[in-house]
């Protein structure tokens, strides 16, 4: 992947996108792709084992190759798989295990996501580039380097098997090099010209 490819968009935009979304099933599905940087297909993967609220656990099936396994739940997609939960999906009669289901009861299909978010990635005044649901992958690994975490620790969390496939977004940002280049560029050691 080249730079070029990447498509993020601010976390004030995404705070944005959330808030245009009225749905409790579609802001806990949304929450669950930026949280943990999910593919449409990934989402779809997830079932009501997955989650454990009582252990504060989801586990991630990975596509394209990537590194399936738990990860911890982050209070707030907690909060809105719970909301979720209680107000519509347990109360479906359906046999079906799929955490998150369509209207007729349906495992929700990578269409109806990708239709979805578009609908409120316009709302949200997305760049036309940007209105694709992958740009939740691309932008929680922007702002996680933002936030300081290490290549190998977004490595994990994208469920990448090779560090090269996390590089890029290095590339593009990264606040704690920002922060030591901005210490080097101060020190007595560099020559002042």
């Amino acid at each position: 992947m080249t730079m070029d490819e990447i498509k993020f968009v601010t976390p004030d935009l995404i705070e944005k996108f959330f808030s245009k979304i009225k749905s409790i099933r579609n802001r806990a599905l949304f929450s669950v792709m930026y949280h943990y940087g999910l593919r449409a297909g990934e989402v779809g993967l997830i079932t009501l084992e997955d989650v454990d609220l009582n252990n504060n656990r989801i586990f991630i099936r990975a596509l394209k190759n990537g590194i399936s396994g738990q990860n911890l739940l982050s209070p707030q997609v907690k909060r809105h798989i719970s909301t979720y939960l209680e107000s519509e999906r347990l109360k479906k009669r359906t046999l079906r295990k799929e955490l998150f289901l369509s209207q007729k009861d349906h495992p929700i299909t990578t269409t109806q996501i990708y239709r979805l978010f578009r609908t409120y990635a316009k709302k949200a005044k997305f760049p036309l580039d940007k209105q694709h649901p992958h740009t939740l992958r691309h932008s929680v690994a922007v702002h996680l380097a933002e936030a300081g975490l290490s290549v190998f620790e977004i490595k994990e969390h994208l469920r990448h098997r090779k560090v090269e496939s996390t590089m890029v977004y290095f590339n593009l940002t990264n606040k704690s090099r920002m922060e030591r280049q901005e210490q080097a560029f101060s020190n007595p050691m560099l020559a002042k010209i």
